[in-house]
C-alpha cells in the first residue's frame, strides 16, 4: 500500500475514533435543580385534573391526552414543554376551557403515560402522533377553528411540526416562551441557572452517523434537566437521541418562513431561560404573520400559570394578527 493511501486511511480512521470518541463519551455533567421551574407547580391545585384518556395509533403504543371543555369557539391541542405531561398545562388548559375552547393536552411520547419514558420508537413518530390527534380533533370540533399551542420545548417542536408539514396547518398557531434551538441567540446566561444539560459532541456525532445510515446508538442519552430529585412521576428527566432529536426545531428561521397559520409568541418579561428582547430580535423579519407579546412581570413557568399571562393568551387564541 502507497502512502497517500496509508495516509487516507488513517485520517479515515482517526475521524471515525474521534466521531464514535464523541459518542460514548461526548456527555455532561447533570445540572442541579432549577427550583424557579419546579416550585410554582407546587402551589397549583390539581384536584380537579380531567381523568386520562387514550387515542389508538397504528405506528406505536397509545397516545394519551386529557380533554377540558366543550369548544364554542375552537379548539385548542396545547403540547406540554420539556420533562413535562399533560399536567403540567392543567391552569392554562382550564383558563382556555373557560374562554370557550375545548382543550385537548396530549402527553408528548417519551412523556407522563405515552410510550416509554425519554425514547420514542424512531425518529419523528411525535409528529405522527400530533397528526392523528388533529385529525381527530377535527372531527370531534367539526367546523370549528384549530389551534396549536406550544409552550417551551413544545413551541420549538410546533415550529418545526408545522414548518415541515404545509397540508397540516393549523388555523391559529401559538408558541408560549418557544424554545428556537441551538441556532438562536436566546438563551440567558448560565448565572441565571441552567434548566437543560445537552450532551453536544453526542448529539452531533449522532447526527453524523445518522446521517451516514448507522442509527442502533439512537437510543443514547443527549440530554438531562434540572428536574428535582424523586421526580420520577411526574417529570422526564433526561431524553435519547430518538426523542430529543424529535422535538428540537434545527433551524427556527426557515420552518418559520414557512408557516402559514397566524402566529402569536408570548414571552414572560421575567424568563430566567429566554431573554424576551433577544426573542424578539431572533424572530424579526421571519414571517410576516408574526406577533411577539410580552407578559409583564413573569417568569418562564409563570407565563402557564400566571392570572394576567393566562388571560394574555386566551385573548390571543383565535384572533389574527
Amino acid at each position: 500500500m502507497k502512502w497517500p493511501v496509508k495516509l487516507l486511511v488513517a485520517l479515515i480512521a482517526l475521524g471515525l475514533a474521534g466521531l464514535f470518541g464523541a459518542v460514548i463519551f461526548g456527555t455532561s455533567p447533570p445540572p442541579a435543580e432549577l427550583t424557579s421551574i419546579s416550585t410554582p407547580f407546587k402551589s397549583v391545585d390539581f384536584s380537579d385534573v380531567p381523568a386520562l384518556k387514550t387515542l389508538a395509533v397504528k405506528h406505536g403504543s397509545p397516545v394519551a391526552y386529557r380533554q377540558y371543555g366543550t369548544g364554542e369557539k375552537g379548539a385548542v391541542i396545547a403540547i406540554h414543554g420539556s420533562s413535562g405531561q399533560s399536567v403540567s398545562l392543567h391552569p392554562l388548559a382550564k383558563a382556555l376551557a373557560a374562554g370557550g375552547f375545548a382543550v385537548y393536552v396530549p402527553d408528548i411520547r417519551g412523556h407522563g403515560a405515552t410510550g416509554i419514558r425519554g425514547d420514542v420508537d424512531f425518529l419523528h413518530q411525535p409528529d405522527m402522533d400530533l397528526m392523528v390527534l388533529m385529525l381527530k380533533v377535527r372531527e370531534e370540533q367539526r367546523g370549528k377553528p384549530l389551534t396549536l399551542m406550544g409552550f417551551s420545548l413544545g413551541g420549538g417542536f410546533l415550529i418545526r411540526f408545522v414548518g415541515a408539514h404545509s397540508n397540516l396547518q393549523p388555523d391559529n398557531l401559538v408558541l408560549l416562551a418557544p424554545a428556537l434551538g441551538p441556532d438562536a441567540p436566546t438563551m440567558r446566561g448560565q448565572d441565571s441557572g441552567r434548566w437543560a444539560a445537552a450532551h453536544v459532541p453526542r448529539f452531533v456525532g449522532l447526527t453524523i452517523l445518522n446521517y451516514l445510515g448507522f442509527t442502533s446508538l439512537n437510543g443514547l442519552e443527549t440530554i438531562r434537566f434540572a428536574v428535582p430529585p424523586n421526580s420520577e412521576k411526574h417529570q422526564t428527566a433526561a431524553y435519547s437521541y430518538r426523542l430529543h432529536a424529535s422535538l428540537l426545531p434545527l433551524r427556527y428561521k426557515a420552518s418559520l418562513e414557512k408557516i402559514k397559520a397566524p402566529l402569536h409568541v408570548l414571552s414572560g418579561e421575567k424568563d430566567e431561560l429566554f431573554n424576551p428582547e433577544l426573542m424578539r430580535a431572533a424572530l424579526a423579519g421571519t414571517n410576516p404573520k408574526l406577533t411577539l407579546t410580552i407578559a409583564s412581570g413573569v417568569d418562564h413557568v409563570g407565563l402557564t400559570l400566571d392570572p394576567a399571562a393566562l388571560a394574555a393568551i386566551v385573548a390571543k387564541t383565535g384572533t389574527t394578527p
